[in-house]
Protein backbone atom coordinates (compact mmCIF):
# COMPACT_ATOMS: atom_id res chain seq x y z
CA UNK A 1 0.00 0.00 0.00
CA UNK A 2 1.41 3.60 -1.09
CA UNK A 3 0.11 5.93 -0.31
CA UNK A 4 1.37 10.03 0.87
CA UNK A 5 -0.06 13.18 3.06
CA UNK A 6 1.95 15.73 1.69
CA UNK A 7 0.60 18.25 3.72
CA UNK A 8 -1.88 19.35 6.21
CA UNK A 9 -5.39 21.25 4.91
CA UNK A 10 -6.83 23.63 7.23
CA UNK A 11 -10.42 22.38 8.31
CA UNK A 12 -9.98 18.88 7.09
CA UNK A 13 -9.76 16.18 9.42
CA UNK A 14 -8.96 12.29 8.63
CA UNK A 15 -9.69 9.82 11.10
CA UNK A 16 -9.94 6.19 8.74
CA UNK A 17 -8.00 4.96 5.87
CA UNK A 18 -9.63 2.06 4.11
CA UNK A 19 -8.63 -1.36 3.02
CA UNK A 20 -9.93 -4.51 1.71
CA UNK A 21 -9.49 -7.57 3.23
CA UNK A 22 -12.13 -9.65 0.93
CA UNK A 23 -15.25 -8.59 -1.13
CA UNK A 24 -18.46 -9.56 -0.70
CA UNK A 25 -21.14 -12.71 0.13
CA UNK A 26 -23.38 -11.86 -3.02
CA UNK A 27 -20.25 -12.05 -5.37
CA UNK A 28 -19.53 -15.18 -3.90
CA UNK A 29 -16.26 -13.03 -3.00
CA UNK A 30 -16.28 -12.50 1.02
CA UNK A 31 -13.16 -14.96 2.35
CA UNK A 32 -14.93 -17.68 4.48
CA UNK A 33 -13.62 -20.42 6.73
CA UNK A 34 -16.12 -22.98 5.10
CA UNK A 35 -16.91 -22.91 1.28
CA UNK A 36 -20.04 -21.13 -0.12
CA UNK A 37 -23.39 -23.53 -0.06
CA UNK A 38 -23.61 -23.01 -3.95
CA UNK A 39 -20.03 -23.16 -4.97
CA UNK A 40 -16.74 -24.87 -3.77
CA UNK A 41 -15.12 -21.68 -3.60
CA UNK A 42 -14.21 -19.85 -0.26
CA UNK A 43 -13.59 -16.65 -1.48
CA UNK A 44 -10.09 -15.21 -1.30
CA UNK A 45 -8.20 -12.60 0.66
CA UNK A 46 -7.58 -9.39 -0.79
CA UNK A 47 -4.84 -8.37 1.05
CA UNK A 48 -2.16 -10.41 3.24
CA UNK A 49 -1.41 -10.48 6.79
CA UNK A 50 2.13 -8.62 6.54
CA UNK A 51 0.70 -6.00 4.14
CA UNK A 52 -2.06 -5.47 6.92
CA UNK A 53 0.76 -5.17 9.58
CA UNK A 54 2.51 -2.98 7.37
CA UNK A 55 -0.39 -0.52 6.67
CA UNK A 56 -1.46 -0.37 10.77
CA UNK A 57 2.07 0.87 11.03
CA UNK A 58 2.06 2.76 7.92
CA UNK A 59 -1.03 4.74 8.86
CA UNK A 60 -0.39 5.13 12.55
CA UNK A 61 3.03 6.67 12.02
CA UNK A 62 0.92 9.54 10.01
CA UNK A 63 -1.85 9.90 13.27
CA UNK A 64 -4.49 7.84 11.19
CA UNK A 65 -6.42 4.39 12.22
CA UNK A 66 -7.47 1.91 9.45
CA UNK A 67 -11.04 0.98 8.88
CA UNK A 68 -10.98 -2.29 7.17
CA UNK A 69 -13.48 -3.93 4.95
CA UNK A 70 -14.18 -7.87 6.19
CA UNK A 71 -16.85 -9.64 5.44
CA UNK A 72 -16.24 -13.36 5.97
CA UNK A 73 -14.99 -15.05 8.93
CA UNK A 74 -11.64 -16.14 6.92
CA UNK A 75 -11.16 -12.72 6.29
CA UNK A 76 -11.60 -11.29 9.92
CA UNK A 77 -9.40 -13.66 11.31
CA UNK A 78 -6.90 -12.85 8.94
CA UNK A 79 -7.68 -9.39 9.82
CA UNK A 80 -7.60 -9.67 13.67
CA UNK A 81 -4.32 -11.74 13.88
CA UNK A 82 -2.67 -8.93 12.18
CA UNK A 83 -3.60 -6.69 14.63
CA UNK A 84 -3.13 -8.85 17.50
CA UNK A 85 0.66 -9.33 15.86
CA UNK A 86 0.72 -5.15 14.97
CA UNK A 87 0.28 -4.24 18.37
CA UNK A 88 -1.18 -1.09 17.59
CA UNK A 89 -1.18 2.12 19.70
CA UNK A 90 -4.39 3.62 18.89
CA UNK A 91 -7.89 1.96 19.76
CA UNK A 92 -10.58 2.42 16.82
CA UNK A 93 -9.05 1.09 14.47
CA UNK A 94 -12.46 -0.48 12.49
CA UNK A 95 -13.51 -3.71 11.07
CA UNK A 96 -16.33 -2.96 8.30
CA UNK A 97 -19.45 -5.18 8.04
CA UNK A 98 -17.61 -8.28 10.31
CA UNK A 99 -20.85 -9.81 9.20
CA UNK A 100 -19.52 -13.39 9.77
CA UNK A 101 -17.86 -12.67 12.92
CA UNK A 102 -17.70 -15.52 15.25
CA UNK A 103 -18.38 -14.69 19.11
CA UNK A 104 -14.52 -15.62 20.22
CA UNK A 105 -13.65 -13.10 17.26
CA UNK A 106 -16.03 -10.54 18.86
CA UNK A 107 -14.22 -11.10 22.13
CA UNK A 108 -10.38 -10.72 20.19
CA UNK A 109 -11.57 -7.26 18.85
CA UNK A 110 -12.83 -6.20 22.20
CA UNK A 111 -9.83 -6.92 23.88
CA UNK A 112 -7.92 -4.90 20.86
CA UNK A 113 -10.48 -1.71 21.20
CA UNK A 114 -11.19 -2.61 17.73
CA UNK A 115 -14.50 -0.55 16.47
CA UNK A 116 -16.89 -2.54 14.74
CA UNK A 117 -18.77 -1.15 12.14
CA UNK A 118 -22.01 -2.99 10.92
CA UNK A 119 -25.43 -2.52 8.91
CA UNK A 120 -28.34 -3.91 10.28
CA UNK A 121 -30.45 -3.26 6.51
CA UNK A 122 -27.79 -5.83 5.41
CA UNK A 123 -30.18 -8.35 7.33
CA UNK A 124 -33.66 -7.62 5.96
CA UNK A 125 -32.29 -6.63 2.09
CA UNK A 126 -29.92 -9.72 2.01
CA UNK A 127 -31.60 -12.11 4.19
CA UNK A 128 -32.96 -14.88 1.00
CA UNK A 129 -29.29 -14.21 -0.29
CA UNK A 130 -27.68 -15.54 2.53
CA UNK A 131 -29.91 -18.41 3.09
CA UNK A 132 -29.13 -19.18 -0.71
CA UNK A 133 -25.06 -18.55 -0.53
CA UNK A 134 -24.30 -19.56 3.10
CA UNK A 135 -27.22 -22.47 3.86
CA UNK A 136 -29.69 -21.42 6.61
CA UNK A 137 -27.76 -22.15 9.83
CA UNK A 138 -24.63 -19.83 8.58
CA UNK A 139 -27.57 -17.31 7.27
CA UNK A 140 -28.71 -17.14 10.45
CA UNK A 141 -25.30 -16.57 12.10
CA UNK A 142 -24.54 -13.71 10.01
CA UNK A 143 -24.96 -10.10 11.36
CA UNK A 144 -24.13 -10.72 15.04
CA UNK A 145 -24.69 -7.19 15.82
CA UNK A 146 -27.16 -8.00 18.91
CA UNK A 147 -24.66 -10.49 20.32
CA UNK A 148 -21.76 -7.97 19.47
CA UNK A 149 -23.58 -5.04 21.98
CA UNK A 150 -24.52 -7.90 24.13
CA UNK A 151 -20.65 -8.94 24.22
CA UNK A 152 -19.66 -5.04 25.03
CA UNK A 153 -18.02 -4.51 21.95
CA UNK A 154 -17.13 -1.42 21.06
CA UNK A 155 -20.22 -1.03 17.68
CA UNK A 156 -21.12 1.52 16.18
CA UNK A 157 -24.03 1.31 13.03
CA UNK A 158 -23.41 2.65 9.27
CA UNK A 159 -25.93 2.18 6.51
CA UNK A 160 -23.63 1.56 3.31
CA UNK A 161 -25.08 0.29 0.28
CA UNK A 162 -28.31 2.29 1.39
CA UNK A 163 -31.07 2.43 -1.56
CA UNK A 164 -33.86 3.10 1.52
CA UNK A 165 -34.60 5.45 4.47
CA UNK A 166 -32.43 4.99 6.87
CA UNK A 167 -35.92 3.90 8.90
CA UNK A 168 -35.64 0.91 7.10
CA UNK A 169 -32.39 0.32 8.86
CA UNK A 170 -33.75 1.39 11.77
CA UNK A 171 -36.86 -1.12 11.96
CA UNK A 172 -34.14 -3.89 10.68
CA UNK A 173 -32.10 -3.64 13.60
CA UNK A 174 -35.11 -3.29 15.99
CA UNK A 175 -35.83 -7.00 15.45
CA UNK A 176 -32.94 -8.03 17.21
CA UNK A 177 -32.30 -4.91 19.81
CA UNK A 178 -34.39 -2.22 21.60
CA UNK A 179 -34.84 1.18 19.61
CA UNK A 180 -33.43 3.52 21.70
CA UNK A 181 -30.17 1.45 21.55
CA UNK A 182 -30.44 1.07 17.87
CA UNK A 183 -30.59 4.77 17.94
CA UNK A 184 -27.65 5.39 20.14
CA UNK A 185 -25.37 2.60 17.65
CA UNK A 186 -26.68 4.91 14.24
CA UNK A 187 -25.52 7.88 16.18
CA UNK A 188 -23.54 7.39 19.16
CA UNK A 189 -20.14 8.17 17.64
CA UNK A 190 -21.23 11.99 17.27
CA UNK A 191 -21.31 11.61 21.45
CA UNK A 192 -18.06 9.88 21.58
CA UNK A 193 -15.70 11.75 21.14
CA UNK A 194 -12.72 9.54 21.91
CA UNK A 195 -13.49 7.98 18.48
CA UNK A 196 -11.56 10.69 16.64
CA UNK A 197 -9.30 11.23 19.33
CA UNK A 198 -5.78 9.36 19.09
CA UNK A 199 -4.69 7.77 22.44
Amino acid sequence: MNFLIKKKIKNLKLGWVKLFADGSISARTAYLKEPYRDTPSRGKPLITQEELISAIKKVESLGLRLSVHAVGDGAIELVLRAFERAKPKFRYHRIEHALLITPSQIERAKEMGLLLCMQPNFSCFYRELYKKALGEERAKRANPFALADGLGAELIFGTDMMPFDINYAVRCAQERIPKERVLYLFGGWKERKDYLRLK
